[in-house]
């Protein structure tokens, strides 16, 4: 099986279940563009291979995705998210307001120096430098230090973040607290501008009821309650209600120097055929992913398609993928 690229971006497949077991061809597309200092993107020179799973940055379990996985399901709706720090306009600031806006997405933070409870009594915040966009900097966390198990818990929005405390908690009193807040009176909401986990709230949501019932009448399928929105991994907020098309308007503020980063996303289309034995079948693709690097001035798009393909795999001769609108 080949798989036909006449494209610059890179592009990659893998066969999955879907919900009967039924093998289906997910096909991936992703194009990396650079973003200039006022955020005008523009194809860039290196095209990095597709990751096959998430990206964390640093040890998976215990912190937060960087990249989500370029393979996998085809999406209902787009994700958006964002990778960066805020980064100080103004000398001497203590805190300023970081914004993401990509067509019907948005999200708005109120990012601070650093905030901590020393002595029993809380402080700061201090001046403010550069705070990274991480879920570890927002309100949430897990607590094991009960001596009962019963009392361990988490915060199920951010099991990563700072300030939770579980019943009976042992944890010090003293310590850090969160930087990264919600603009409402909750300032123990997490708020997150990156992916969020497959146990976190509200994504959990949507996996379905793994009980004695799945176990007897559907294991190892997905429980019949379970919703393909689990394949979104956005944060509340940055999953629009359907796909982007490309070409919309985006807007970042408070993540560089200069404050603003401001352009239209690329309007590409991509086309895909599949040739199963002398037949080529259309793949839709998708818009299903804009994740936008601050730190490295880069724009990634994600485009996603599936075609049912069960009993049909041994006759599968080629993958054809197109693009229009791409413009260097």
């Amino acid at each position: 099986m080949q798989i036909l690229n006449s494209s610059p971006l890179q592009a990659g497949l893998v066969i999955l279940l879907d919900g009967d077991g039924a093998e289906q061809l997910c096909l991936s597309v992703r194009g990396v563009f650079a973003l200039d200092p006022t955020g005008k993107p523009s194809l860039a020179g290196e095209q990095p291979a597709l990751s096959p799973a998430d990206t964390h940055y640093e040890e998976p379990g215990t912190s937060s995705i960087r990249h989500e996985a370029d393979l996998g399901y085809a999406k209902v709706s787009t994700d958006v998210a964002l990778i960066g720090a805020a980064v100080a306009t103004r000398p001497r600031t203590t805190e300023q307001e970081v914004s993401l806006r990509v067509g019907s997405a948005a999200k708005r933070a109120r990012v601070t120096g650093p905030r901590f409870v020393e002595r029993g009594r809380e402080r700061g915040p201090l001046e403010l430098d550069r705070v990274p966009l991480r879920w570890e900097l927002a309100a949430g966390g897990t607590d094991a230090s009960p001596e009962d198990e019963r009392d361990r818990s988490l915060e199920p929005r951010n099991p990563l973040g700072r300030g939770f405390r579980a019943r009976r908690s042992r944890l010090p009193r003293d310590g850090s607290l969160p930087q990264v807040l919600s603009l409402g009176r909750d300032l123990n909401e997490p708020v997150g501008f990156g992916f969020i986990g497959e146990g976190w709230l509200p994504r959990r949501l949507f996996a379905g009821r793994y009980d004695a019932a799945w176990q007897e009448q559907r294991f190892p399928l997905l429980p019949r309650d379970f919703d393909v929105r689990f394949h979104n991994k956005a944060a509340p907020g940055l999953i629009t209600p359907r796909h982007l098309r490309g070409g919309e308007p985006y807007e970042i503020r408070g993540c560089t120097a200069n404050g603003v980063l401001a352009g239209e996303l690329p309007a590409l289309v991509i086309a895909a055929s599949a040739s199963v034995a002398k037949a080529g079948e259309p793949i839709e693709m998708h818009l299903n992913g804009v994740t936008f690097d601050a730190e490295r001035m880069q724009l990634h798009m994600l485009w996603r398609g599936s075609l049912r393909i069960h009993g049909r795999l041994p006759r599968l001769r080629s993958v054809e993928i197109q693009t229009t609108g791409l413009h260097s």
